[in-house]
């Protein structure tokens, strides 16, 4: 219903920033991750003021491309395509250290026989998180 509703504020004001944001984040909850992110690459390239006129700030954005590509690298991890994961992963430290991304990492290392990697990715993720108990129980 949601999205149904935005495709046809969009479909009657093309420039509804607000509309698209919000079909991004809905698409995002329905899984439908790869359109979502597409939405908000679309979104990263009009000017900040434009945004900001919708109350849509770059930086929510890019948190929100994150979260979604987050997630796809989980989802090949969950399904055992570990080369894929470690890629996507690998991808994400582009927007900084996140333990989630060096747990993944460390995950999908260890899944793949490469042990050395995987304890420096655990060691990574307990230096960002060190109350981590997922990271903490993998180590030992």
């Amino acid at each position: 219903d949601a999205l149904r509703y935005y495709n046809e504020v969009i479909a009657n004001d093309k420039a509804n920033l607000a509309a698209l944001y919000n079909k991004a984040i809905v698409k995002s909850a329905l899984g439908e991750l790869q359109e979502s992110t597409s939405i908000y690459n679309q979104l990263l390239k009009v000017e900040d003021d434009e945004l900001l006129k919708n109350s849509i700030d770059k930086a929510d954005i890019k948190n929100d491309i994150f979260d979604n590509k987050l997630k796809i690298a989980d989802e090949y991890l969950a399904k055992g395509e570990n080369k894929k994961a470690k890629a996507a992963y690998s991808a994400l430290l582009e927007y900084g250290d996140d333990y989630r991304v060096y747990l993944g990492l460390a995950d999908s290392s260890f899944n793949l026989g490469m042990y050395t990697y995987a304890k420096n990715y655990y060691e990574q993720a307990i230096q960002l998180d060190d109350v981590n108990s997922d990271a903490l129980s993998r180590l030992i």
